[in-house]
């Protein structure tokens, strides 16, 4: 990965993404010259610890360093209040980007409607910090 790199940087290539499996790797490869240097086994760990750590965490994406977009279930002390009751920005920083729910059958992602009810299996779209997240999992 290292000789590819330097090679590809070497031939003027635009823009060279290397591979790395650990930190020292991915440090030579920085200072190789690599415009962006990936982990996949780091990345994939990070988003599945979280799901282990929260039951009801189902996926998210990192947006940078701190900010995630999270697909979380409703903790039961949410089911049956609205967003509006709920206040999630204010108490914890965290915007409700959209539910989904089942509609005919069919998942749907919908706009946030702050006065509906929250049903046990609606899916809560939510964009925050990692700690503003794990706040709001911890108070639960």
């Amino acid at each position: 990965a290292i000789i590819v790199t330097a090679l590809l940087k070497q031939r003027g290539c635009r823009r060279v993404v290397a591979r790395a499996g650990s930190d020292v790797l991915e440090r030579i490869l920085d200072a190789v010259g690599a415009h962006e240097v990936v982990n996949p086994e780091r990345s994939f760990g990070e988003r599945y610890a979280s799901r282990l750590m929260f039951d009801s965490i189902r996926e998210e994406i990192p947006l940078g360093d701190d900010y995630v977009v999270t697909e979380m279930s409703p903790p039961p002390a949410f089911i049956g209040s609205s967003l509006a009751q709920l206040k999630l920005p204010a108490r914890f920083g965290i915007t409700v980007l959209g539910v989904r729910r089942v509609v005919n059958d069919k998942p749907r992602v919908a706009a946030p409607n702050p006065s509906a009810p929250l049903a046990a299996d609606d899916i809560l779209v939510l964009a925050s910090s990692r700690e503003a997240l794990r706040n709001l999992t911890r108070q639960l």
